[in-house]
């Protein structure tokens, strides 16, 4: 999927998907968001997608007021007589980067609303490359949003009801992604409070083992296999190309 730096004019996805193989996603930009994949579920019910050997790259947010994201993952996001449902995206072997943004910035981003029915996002990532994040800091309310490699957010708009976002980790590399600058590869956020809203907000990023990290934004990764703060990760990284496999690869 060659953007050629095409600018998007409709929802900004390259994709929308719930199951892919073999893909490359590349140049694609947006005065607003811009993402690689869009996956959504919105009602209830499940929707199970599946996300095999692709690679995502040079996907950028031009101008104020929108995000950059290699898969952006939402349920609940519509609100209306819905706004719940499941959401399962199971990702492996991909490679994603070079991704900016003036705001927001997400290589993967999880965001679930419960407002008429609860709602719930799980991102299972593995075999994963994640390098060049370029974004930003946003305030939402008294809360701040800060780009990412991986992106966690919730929050319960009605009362009664939990919007869940959860992203499981393993076998996984993460480098040189910044936020402002700053190194950071992890973040959470509970917005409820900040949209006003009277619901549960619930947001995780957990390992499942045998991740390799450049800071030590990733709280709680200390599982089996686990390595943080490692220097120099990105210069012993080849440039993205072809490795001999069906999509770039680094």
């Amino acid at each position: 999927a060659d953007g050629g730096g095409v600018f998007l004019k409709s929802d900004g996805a390259g994709i929308s998907t719930f199951s892919s193989n073999n893909v490359y996603v590349h140049d694609l930009s947006k005065n607003g968001d811009s993402l690689g994949f869009s996956i959504s579920r919105d009602g209830a019910g499940t929707t199970n997608a599946v996300i095999t050997n692709t690679t995502v790259a040079n996907v950028t947010s031009t101008g104020g007021g929108g995000g950059a994201y290699g898969f952006g993952m939402y349920s609940g996001v519509r609100g209306g007589s819905s706004g719940g449902g499941t959401l399962n995206v199971n990702v492996t072997n991909v490679t994603i980067d070079n991704l900016s943004g003036a705001d927001f910035v997400a290589p993967f981003y999880a965001l679930a609303f419960g407002t008429n029915l609860n709602s719930s996002v799980t991102a299972n990532v593995s075999f994963a490359t994640i390098t060049g994040t370029r974004g930003s800091s946003q305030v939402i309310g008294s809360q701040t949003l800060d780009s990412a490699a991986f992106y966690a957010i919730s929050g319960g708009f009605n009362s009664g009801f939990t919007g869940t976002s959860t992203i499981n980790v393993k076998n996984s590399l993460f480098a040189d992604n910044l936020t402002d600058g700053e190194s950071r590869n992890c973040g959470l956020l509970d917005a409820t409070a900040a949209l006003s809203g009277t619901g549960t907000g619930v947001s995780v990023i957990n390992s499942l083992g045998h991740n390799i990290s450049d800071d030590a934004s990733c709280s709680g990764f200390t599982q089996t296999g686990d390595q943080q703060n490692l220097q120099n990760i990105i210069s012993n990284l080849g440039p993205l190309q072809d490795n001999g496999g069906v999509v770039p690869t680094r």
